[in-house]
């Protein structure tokens, strides 16, 4: 009778994965991150059982970090070749970096190696249960995080040029097993998830028995609450947007590389201190693919808003930078140094600078007359204070100071503008002006300089 209700059990299991991967088309290709252990197992036979079956193809990532790391490979190769089920063996050295968690760091270079396998329109699957929904949202909940935390690990989610996706976690580990009884399906135990200094470990081999025992729906429970938590998400996300729409404006600097967006303060005044956090969390958020850490929003909410207007605040996280500039807040990604000394450049090749690139071109009644530049050579300089620009035909050179000042250029950018020079005399920033003396007249043809900021270098 048990075994009756064991193969039961894999066609009610069967319908649902069927529905779910129905919710997730269009996608290209189907991968399945193959551990080798009972969970991707089960993953993995259930889909060889449904119609997708010709086109699954599974991922083994092996860390290298366990003397059995060769035989799991072995493991997945076999089981692969029963079920016919094309197999990549990932290669990762998964040795943990000086203060890095050996845990997170393996789990980075986990989803980094099967991100780089994934083609436009691919979905790897993950065998993530319920069980495992559960120990995220109590991690997270005791680490104090808010509700995007308490969200749990969403059904599905971009990854790399692909996405992610989790058919299981609305089913727990015994159910799981059932199926692999069932199915008289062989895995491997990783011995590393019975250690228990690990925090997941310890949630899932001390805590999680004791809430069971007590409360028999705990999972369920907390199951529950991630998706009330990720609809919570869904509303905040909802709202900021909408105040992103309503309350932000386009960067003053132009298509300048650092620059990846900025914010008007003063739409902050005319929110409540929450929807302004929530605003804040959301902007960058956006702008940089992950929730930003507690200081910094706290310096937003602090530092920025108190600073005298003549100070610029600079807070630094993670390859990034948050400063102020004229009730503006700028999130720019760091800039090298700028460059001492003049370079010299042949107008008809492409000059790469440490940001972006300079070309030019020859076009009819405009740019630059080729009179006032001989043998198409100029000098690219950097500011060094002092220079002057003849911006209108009345003016006699006004100071570049002045003018940057006027255009709202932020300080901190301002070093890192390409200048053209010729005999000691500034002709053009790039972008911005063009010495009034120097324009080409209607009927000639001069040369069109263009700045071409791009991404910043690696």
């Amino acid at each position: 009778m048990k075994k009756v209700r064991e193969r039961r059990n894999c066609v009610k299991f069967n319908g649902p994965l069927k529905d779910f991967l129905a919710g997730l088309e269009p996608w290209a290709g189907l991968w399945v991150a193959y551990s080798g252990g009972v969970d991707s197992h089960v993953l993995l036979d259930a889909l060889c059982a449904l119609p997708v079956a010709s086109r699954v193809r599974a991922l083994h990532v092996h860390h290298g970090l366990s003397p059995q790391a060769d035989a799991w490979a072995a493991h997945c190769r076999d089981v692969c070749r029963t079920l016919r089920v094309p197999l990549q063996v990932l290669k990762v050295d998964a040795r943990p970096l000086p203060r890095h968690s050996p845990e997170e760091w393996a789990r980075q270079l986990r989803y980094k190696a099967l991100a780089a396998c994934l083609e436009p329109g691919d979905v790897l699957l993950t065998a993530h249960h319920r069980g495992d929904q559960a120990e995220t949202v109590l991690l997270h909940l005791l680490r104090g995080t808010g509700p995007a935390g308490l969200s749990g690990m969403p059904a599905v989610r971009p990854l790399g040029c692909g996405r992610l996706a989790r058919p299981l976690l609305t089913w727990g580990r015994a159910q799981l097993e059932a199926y692999a009884r069932a199915r008289s399906l062989r895995w491997v135990e990783d011995e590393s998830n019975r250690e228990r200094r690990a925090a997941r470990n310890y949630l899932r081999h001390e805590i999680l028995p004791r809430l069971r025992a007590r409360w028999p729906a705990a999972e369920t429970a907390l199951a529950r609450t991630a998706a009330l938590q990720a609809e919570a998400c869904r509303v905040l996300d909802e709202l900021a947007i909408a105040d992103i729409e309503a309350y932000g404006s386009p960067p003053e600097t132009g298509s300048f590389p650092a620059v990846l967006d900025s914010l008007p303060l003063a739409s902050l005044d005319e929110l409540s201190p929450v929807r302004g956090s929530n605003l804040l969390r959301a902007w960058l958020c956006r702008a940089v693919g992950s929730i930003p850490p507690a200081h910094v929003l706290r310096s937003l909410s602090g530092e920025f808003r108190r600073a005298r207007p003549d100070r610029h605040p600079l807070v630094r996280w993670a390859g990034y930078e948050l400063r102020r500039y004229r009730g503006r807040l700028y999130l720019v990604q760091p800039l090298l140094s700028p460059v001492s000394g003049a370079l010299s450049w042949s107008l008809d090749e492409p000059l790469d600078l440490p940001v972006g690139r300079l070309r030019a071109e020859r076009v009819h009644g405009m740019g630059l007359a080729p009179e006032r530049v001989p043998q198409g050579r100029l000098e690219v300089r950097f500011r060094n204070g002092g220079e002057r620009l003849r911006d209108t035909p009345a003016s006699a050179g006004r100071p570049l100071k002045k003018l940057l000042q006027e255009r709202g250029l932020p300080p901190w950018l301002r070093p890192h503008l390409p200048l053209l020079f010729h005999d000691d005399r500034l002709l053009a920033v790039p972008g911005l002006w063009l010495a009034a003396d120097c324009r080409t007249a209607p009927t000639g043809q001069g040369w069109s300089v263009h700045w071409e900021p791009g991404s910043l270098p690696d």
